[in-house]
């Protein structure tokens, strides 16, 4: 059974030095890391993943660890992961509820300009191939690519970001940020397009959603979202504000930004392909908040 996460004054033993994990989901639904109670030793500043590495190594940059699973249940306040180039397989979903803070974010990153990739193809069942309920983490520089379900998701997430991302040929949606407090997350720079569902006659699969849940401050800079199976950006129904910068979306199956009236847009294109074309609203099929250009 999946570990809740507990807001409110128990919030601090959850920002506590991380020394052990507990593993609380399934095999079938995916590697769920959390804090353990009694953990006692600090974890490592920095952990390297390499194709070529070990499991059983140390993690460093001489002696990397092999897959993504094994980097992540070593992470705790200020821990950066440096992702080496070449293509990871996880064989079950990536999960982590482990909270950095705001002057010691975890950070999961490609290694200093190295491309590297995270491909799901030998996932199955709907979890995403990434799945976070964390705070103070920064995700840069990767490829999530061949899910069966969606790339990225991150649920109740505060002080977030994501950036320089690819998600593309995934079965659902590229980058989802869902759930109730979900405030003052940042998507720079994230090419997500070619998501589709793999489920016939089935059109969820946006390029980035902000779906079932309610928040502030989350910014959406430089996106570019381009053929997805349904949306470009979608934010239909969600509670608060969500900034929209300089992004583009073209060629999507549904609307190119569904913003409904939770968007503060400035500076975007969408194309007018199954958009309306009226004056303010041109590219969305709902009513956009439009301010100065910034």
């Amino acid at each position: 059974m999946r570990r809740r996460r507990h807001r409110g004054r128990h919030r601090k033993d959850r920002t506590l030095p991380l020394g052990t994990v507990v593993i609380v989901a399934s095999a079938a639904a995916g590697i769920y890391l959390t804090a353990a109670p009694g953990g006692a030793s600090a974890a490592s500043s920095t952990v390297y993943v390499a194709p070529t590495g070990s499991d059983t190594a140390r993690g460093t940059r001489a002696a990397p660890y092999r897959t993504l699973e094994k980097a992540l249940a070593d992470v705790g306040p200020g821990t950066t992961i440096e992702v080496r180039g070449g293509t990871y397989r996880p064989t079950t979903a990536l999960r982590a509820a482990v909270d950095g803070t705001a002057d010691n974010r975890i950070r999961l990153r490609a290694y200093r300009g190295e491309r590297a990739t995270v491909d799901g193809s030998r996932l199955s069942g709907d979890s995403p191939l990434l799945s976070l309920r964390a705070d103070f983490w920064t995700v840069s520089g990767l490829e999530f690519r061949n899910a069966p379900a969606g790339a990225v998701e991150c649920t109740s997430c505060r002080g977030d970001v994501f950036r320089d991302l690819t998600t593309h040929a995934n079965g659902g949606t590229g980058l989802e940020l869902r759930g109730a407090g979900t405030r003052n997350n940042l998507i720079h720079d994230v090419a997500s397009f070619d998501n589709r569902d793999r489920t016939p006659g089935r059109r969820t699969a946006d390029g980035i959603a902000f779906t079932s849940g309610s928040g502030s401050g989350n910014v959406v800079s430089g996106a570019r979202l381009q053929g997805n199976g349904d949306s470009g950006i979608e934010l239909r129904g969600w509670g608060g504000t969500v900034t929209i910068e300089r992004s583009h979306a073209t060629g999507n199956g549904g609307a190119q930004a569904e913003l409904g009236r939770s968007a503060d847009s400035y500076g975007n294109s969408w194309d007018t392909v199954n958009s309306s074309a009226a004056g303010d609203e041109t590219g969305t099929h709902a009513v956009m908040r439009r301010t100065p250009q910034r």
